[in-house]
Formats: C-alpha cells, sequence, structure tokens
C-alpha cells in the first residue's frame, strides 16, 4: 500500500483500536453491575461510526468525551441501586 493510503486509513484504524481497548478496560475494570448495557455500546459504536474520516486528534477528543459519559453513567447507576437499597 502507497504511505497516502495507508495515512488515508490511520484515523479510523486509530477510533477502532481505542475503542477496543476503552470498551475492554471498562468492562474489565467494572464489575457486572457496571458494565454498560447493550444500548449503551450501541450508542458509542454509533456515536464512534460519526468519527470516520476525522483527524486524529478530533477522534482522542471524542473518546474522552466517551469516557466522561460512561462515567456518568456508571454514577447513575449507583445511584439507583443505593435508591432501590432503601
Amino acid at each position: 500500500m502507497p504511505p497516502s493510503s495507508m495515512a488515508k486509513w490511520e484515523p479510523i484504524v486509530n477510533a477502532v483500536c481505542g475503542f477496543v481497548f476503552f470498551v475492554g478496560a471498562f468492562s474489565f475494570s467494572a464489575n457486572m453491575s457496571q458494565i454498560a448495557t447493550k444500548a449503551d455500546i450501541i450508542t458509542l459504536s454509533t456515536r464512534l461510526s460519526d468519527l470516520r474520516g476525522a483527524d486524529t486528534e478530533r477522534i482522542h477528543a471524542r473518546l474522552e468525551a466517551l469516557e466522561r459519559e460512561l462515567t456518568r453513567l456508571e454514577l447513575e447507576r449507583k445511584l439507583e441501586e443505593k435508591l432501590r437499597r432503601k
């Protein structure tokens, strides 16, 4: 593959690798009550697909935003669990 062709795919490859790493790290570090629901994963995957063709800097910024959103969802679930226990 000529270098120009490889450069075209680099942002997509970076986004996919980042997403896979992020989901893997989240899944392994979370206990069963904190694992994202199927809908959350679909939402993240859809948002990731919106990044195709974006530059690497934008991809990293978007992945950080998704990480913050997942953290927020985890906190909401923890709060819901506490409220259910009471």
